[in-house]
């Protein structure tokens, strides 16, 4: 979507005038600024085993259903790792998003085996 904004403030910057240039810059400024600073939380699940049973796959598709319906956030990433399944949402704020990912956690019963953890390195 981002990418779809960028090519038609690019657009509209060409057939216009300089202010009109200047406007598609900044706005373009801005739009890059925000996709920067919007945080990405991860919510880990530690599971029974280093890798995850058919049950526990089925856990973590219901987990990503519950983020789109909820809006907490774009999921960006969803997985595994050694002992966990995880997934990543970006959001507008990392406390709302850590609170709503706690009550699916909650929802889902596995509260007490899932942690959080807000990414800081660059994408």
């Amino acid at each position: 979507m981002h990418v779809l904004l960028l090519a038609a403030v690019l657009i509209l910057a060409a057939c216009g005038t300089k202010e009109d240039s200047n406007a598609a810059v900044d706005l373009i400024d801005q739009v890059a600024t925000e996709v920067r600073e919007r945080p990405r939380v991860q919510m880990l699940i530690r599971i029974a085993g280093e890798t995850p049973t058919a049950e526990e796959l089925q856990l973590q598709r219901s987990i990503e259903d519950a983020i789109e319906t909820e809006r907490i956030g774009q999921l960006t990433a969803s997985g595994t790792q050694p002992g966990y399944i995880f997934v990543t949402v970006e959001a507008d704020s990392s406390a709302d998003a850590i609170e709503k990912l706690r009550a699916i956690a909650l929802s889902k019963e596995v509260v007490g085996d899932t942690s959080f953890r807000v990414l800081t390195e660059q994408r």
